[in-house]
């Protein structure tokens, strides 16, 4: 039975694949192998295409590891890496794991860690997808945090005239209910949370100078909890898109994944351009 249902999934072509559905993930680790297949497992159940796995706490050796077990859910995975200081128990590490009907190719990654980027093919258009983990302004690394986000803007701005834009990850920061403004658009937002601080004022200015909107709360929907730790639920977890891209989502969903403490996962569904 469950080589028939593989062998069904393989069969339905990206053409078929009218609704792409994006997850962006803080796994806060996946070196265990039982952790990297039941990740795996967890979203080729809910067919998800494009997930953004971030905190993966992947080293060289874990990545090839990983790779062949996504590939057995029907994955293509592109990594970038921390060079882990002395005593590091793990940190950071961002993973983008693509549906191999997909057609998608690696663009760059940054130099400064935490940051990549990949091309996704939908038929009529470009997708440029980034995944990103700025560290909490508490950190010691928060120094590069800053050049971190101004490589962010910088790229966003480079790929919109190349394509459409999706940008998801843990960025550590507060947006509260500023708006995100695009084309001459509004996005009034609505969310659980009020709190705002200078990085994520930061990143709503640079997503509005290139015209993409922060997806959380600019729905029906108001923008949710995505994080939960000892000094209480916050919101670091975002996703953004291209102003073009905005009528074409879904609702933002949530979930939270029991085996893995404090772990929230945000999906929200594209449907793909009409030919």
């Amino acid at each position: 039975m469950r080589k028939e249902k593989e062998k069904k999934r393989k069969d339905k072509t990206w053409r078929e694949m009218r609704e792409i559905y994006v997850v962006t993930w803080n796994v806060h680790g996946m070196k265990d192998v039982d952790r990297m297949k039941d990740a795996s497992e967890s979203m080729r159940k809910k067919e998800v295409c494009i997930v953004v796995f971030t905190e993966t706490h992947f080293d060289t050796h874990d990545c090839p590891e990983f790779d062949k077990i996504a590939s057995k859910f029907g994955y293509k995975c592109f990594h970038v890496t921390r060079l882990m200081r002395r005593f590091d128990n793990g940190s950071g590490g961002v993973t983008i794991m693509v549906d191999e009907r997909l057609k998608s190719r690696f663009m760059k990654e940054s130099k400064m860690e935490d940051l990549i980027w990949v091309c996704v093919e939908l038929e009529n258009e470009k997708v440029f997808v980034g995944g990103v983990y700025l560290v909490p302004p508490s950190s010691t690394r928060t120094h590069k945090a800053k050049e971190l986000v101004t490589e962010i803007g910088g790229d966003v701005a480079r790929f919109c005239l190349e394509g459409q834009v999706i940008l998801a990850g843990d960025w550590n920061c507060k947006v509260g209910q500023l708006e995100s403004t695009a084309r001459e658009r509004v996005f009034a937002r609505k969310s659980v949370s009020t709190c705002v601080d200078e990085r994520g004022k930061r990143m709503i200015d640079l997503m509005n100078a290139s015209d993409v909107v922060v997806l959380n709360g600019v729905q029906e929907t108001s923008a949710q909890f995505t994080c939960k730790a000892a000094r209480g639920e916050g919101i670091d977890d975002y996703l953004a898109v291209s102003c073009a891209l905005v009528d074409r989502t879904s609702e933002m969903e949530y979930w939270d994944e029991r085996e893995r403490v404090n772990s929230r996962v945000t999906m929200w569904r594209l449907v793909a351009e009409s030919k």
